[in-house]
C-alpha cells in the first residue's frame, strides 16, 4: 500500500481486505488508519467509513486531508469470511514536493488518536530540545561578550539549528496538520539540517585553520548542496546535509591531527563516530535518538572550546604579568632618572612630595597618611582608592588600607594562615592580605 501515488492526481483504488482475526476478537474498537500525504474518501463493504479532507482532481476544488487519520471500523461491517472490499478514493494535487513514497501506511489496528501515539514516539526528545535551547542561549550571551570568539557563535547557532530541528521534527506528535504542512516540515528540516551542517564545517574551520576560511565554508556549501538535491527521499536529504560537511570537518581534523595540533585527534574522533553511525543505521537519523547523538557532539565540541579559552586566558594572564613587570621596571627606571612628584591638598595648603621620598600610604577614611623614607607622615585629603589612580606603577596596594613603594620593599614574610608581612627599607613592617598574597608575590619575583 505505500506504493499508491496521489499526488497531483485523482485515483480510486479497489482491493482485498483481510483483518487479522484477532485484532477481530479485542474487545478495543478497531480503526482504520491512512497515514500520508492525501485527502481520502473510505470505503469499507460498500459503507463510507470515514472523510479526510475532501478528493478531487482540481486544486480549488479539494480540500486538503490530515497527515495521520484513523476512522472508526464498526466490526459489524466485517464480512464473515473475512474477505472484505476496500475503495480508496484519493487526491493530493496541493502539494509543493513530489515525494518518491507520499503513503507511510494504509492499515487496521487498535482505535487509538495517531497525533497521540506519535507523540509517545517523541517525548523522549523533550529533553534534548531543551539542552539545544539553553545552550543556544547561554552560548549567544556567552559570545557577545567576546566578540571576537567566532567558535563560540557557531556553536551557539549549532545548538539553535539543533533546537529547530527537533521542533519540526516533533510538531507531527504535538499537532495534527494537513499534508500540505508536511511540505513544508520536510523543507524545514533539510534546511535545519543544512544549516547545522555548515555550521559545524565552520566552527572546525575556525578553530584550526587561520586563512582563506570564507572559501573553504563556500566550496563545503556548495557540494552540500548539490549532493541534497541529487538524492529524492527528504530524510535523506536531511542526513546528507548534516553528514557531508561532518565529513569535510573530520578530514581537517585528521589532517591536523597527522601535525599534532592539539584537540585534533579527539575532535576527528567524534565526528567519525558521528558519521559512522550513519553509515551504519541511516533510519537512525532524523529519529529521536539521534538528537541525544547530536546533544553528544555539541556537548563534546563545548567542552574542547572551554578548554581552549581556559588555555588562552592561562596565556593571557602570563602576558599580563609579562606587561606588568616590563612596565614596572620602565617606571622603576623612569622614577630613579626623573622622580615624578605628588601634589597633596590639605588644610588648604598645597604640598609636592617626590615619589621617591614616598615610602608607604595607608588609609584612614576621607584621609590617606603618606608615610616618607624619612619616617616623617603627611595628610592626603581624599580615598586611598583616588590616591592610588594617581600613583606610578611602582607602588602596589598590598591590603585593603595600604599602599607600598616596591622599591622599598626589603623582605616579604608569610605566614601559615596565608597573610604576610612587607619589610620596608626604613624599618616599617607592612601587612598583606591572603587574597592580595599571590598578586604581591608575583610582583615580586
Amino acid at each position: 500500500m505505500n506504493k499508491i501515488n496521489p499526488q497531483f492526481k485523482h485515483i480510486w483504488i479497489k482491493t482485498q481486505l483481510s483483518i487479522h482475526p484477532e485484532l477481530i476478537s479485542q474487545s478495543q474498537p478497531l480503526g482504520f488508519y491512512i497515514v500520508g500525504k492525501s485527502s481520502s474518501f473510505v470505503y469499507f463493504n460498500g459503507i463510507l467509513i470515514g472523510e479526510n479532507g475532501y478528493p478531487s482532481s482540481l486544486k480549488n476544488e479539494e480540500v486538503a486531508g490530515q497527515m495521520d487519520a484513523v476512522f472508526y471500523l464498526d466490526k459489524n461491517l466485517i464480512n464473515k469470511s473475512n474477505n472484505n472490499q476496500l475503495i480508496l478514493r484519493m487526491s493530493a494535487v496541493n502539494g509543493l514536493l513530489n515525494l518518491s513514497h507520499p503513503i507511510n501506511g494504509i492499515f487496521v489496528d487498535i482505535y487509538n488518536n495517531p497525533t497521540h501515539l506519535l507523540l509517545d514516539h517523541y517525548w523522549f526528545s523533550i529533553l534534548p530540545f531543551g539542552a539545544f535551547v539553553l545552550a543556544a542561549i547561554y552560548l549567544g550571551v556567552l559570545s557577545s561578550r567576546q566578540k571576537e570568539n567566532r567558535s563560540l557563535v557557531l556553536l551557539s547557532m549549532m545548538s539553535f539549528f539543533a533546537a529547530c530541528q527537533l521542533l519540526v521534527e516533533i510538531t507531527r506528535g504535538v499537532q495534527s496538520y494537513s499534508y500540505t504542512f508536511h511540505d513544508i516540515r520536510l523543507i524545514l528540516l533539510v534546511f535545519f539540517s543544512y544549516a547545522f551542517g555548515v555550521s559545524l564545517f565552520a566552527h572546525i574551520v575556525y578553530k584550526f585553520i587561520n586563512n582563506k576560511q570564507w572559501l573553504l565554508i563556500l566550496i563545503t556549501m556548495s557540494i552540500s548542496l548539490i549532493c541534497v538535491l541529487l538524492v529524492d527521499a527528504y530524510d535523506l536529504k536531511a542526513a546528507i546535509a548534516i553528514n557531508i560537511p561532518a565529513l569535510f570537518a573530520m578530514l581537517i581534523c585528521l589532517y591536523y591531527a597527522y601535525y599534532k595540533v592539539e584537540n585534533a585527534v579527539f575532535i576527528s574522533i567524534a565526528l567519525m563516530i558521528f558519521i559512522t553511525l550513519f553509515i551504519v543505521s541511516p533510519s537512525f537519523f532524523l529519529d529521536r535518538y539521534f538528537y541525544y547523538l547530536v546533544a553528544s557532539l555539541l556537548v563534546f565540541l563545548f567542552v574542547q572550546q572551554a578548554i581552549d579559552l581556559s588555555n588562552q586566558s592561562k596565556i593571557n594572564k602570563l602576558e599580563k604579568a609579562r606587561a606588568d613587570k616590563l612596565q614596572l621596571i620602565i617606571d622603576q627606571n623612569h622614577q630613579k632618572a626623573n622622580p615624578t612628584k605628588l601634589k597633596i591638598k590639605c588644610a588648604g595648603q598645597l604640598t609636592l612630595i617626590s615619589m621617591d621620598d614616598i615610602a608607604f600610604c595607608k588609609g584612614a577614611g576621607d584621609y590617606v597618611e603618606i608615610f616618607k623614607t624619612d619616617e616623617k607622615s603627611t595628610l592626603y585629603n581624599g580615598t586611598l582608592k583616588e590616591l592610588e589612580i594617581s600613583l606610578p606603577a611602582i607602588f602596589l596596594k598590598v591590603h585593603r588600607s595600604y599602599i607600598v613603594n616596591t622599591t622599598k620593599i626589603v623582605s616579604l614574610d608569610r605566614n601559615t594562615a596565608g597573610t604576610g608581612e612587607l619589610g620596608l627599607d626604613n624599618g616599617a613592617f607592612i601587612p598583606v592580605s591572603r587574597r592580595i598574597m599571590p598578586k604581591v608575590r608575583e610582583s615580586l619575583a
